[in-house]
């Protein structure tokens, strides 16, 4: 096995005003940080805060991870401390141990995956050089040909993922 999964929790808060929304984003870019628990966020087309990442945990408590979620969004942007979120949702993310995205051809067919958390942005510009490969246009892809390692074995629950989190977030703490 070389891809384990990981749970992402985002929330959304309610619509902000234009001139919120340009202040805590100027130009309407995805984002995240550099942490090793990171944060990964956006705003959506109604301006909503999408935020995500952070210490959320699988099996936690869904008030617990949304006040993860909110506690990050408001160190980085006080000014939304006290907005009203609209959403919360979930998902499953592929992590690989060295914590690298892979993209690439094997045997004909085009792949991109383990974003390691930084989807929001990787995605889209990975599916573009795999959509010019496909169409034989030139490709610039950082993450062609890497060789993915080993991941622990594991049956149907990552329960070390959350172990892993912590860890990290003991090495952002002293970082």
């Amino acid at each position: 096995m070389r891809v384990f999964p990981a749970e992402s929790y985002v929330i959304a808060t309610e619509p902000l005003s234009g001139d919120l929304a340009a202040k805590v984003i100027p130009k309407n870019r995805a984002a995240y940080d550099t942490r090793r628990v990171l944060a990964y966020y956006r705003l959506s087309p109604e301006k909503r805060m999408v935020w995500g990442g952070e210490l959320t945990m699988r099996g936690a408590h869904p008030q617990t991870n949304i006040a993860a979620l909110r506690n990050g969004m408001a160190r980085v942007f006080p000014e939304l401390a006290n907005t009203r979120l609209d959403y919360f949702w979930g998902g499953t993310l592929a992590l690989t141990l060295d914590e690298t995205a892979h993209a690439g051809r094997v045997d004909g067919m085009w792949y991109s995956m383990a974003y390691v958390g930084h989807g929001v942005t990787l995605a889209t510009y990975l599916g573009q050089q795999l959509a010019n490969g496909v169409l034989g246009k030139p490709v610039d892809n950082p993450f062609a040909d890497l060789n993915i390692p080993l991941a622990p074995p594991y049956q149907d629950n990552a329960w070390f993922v959350n172990i892993g989190k912590l860890w990290y977030r003991v090495l952002d703490l002293i970082a």
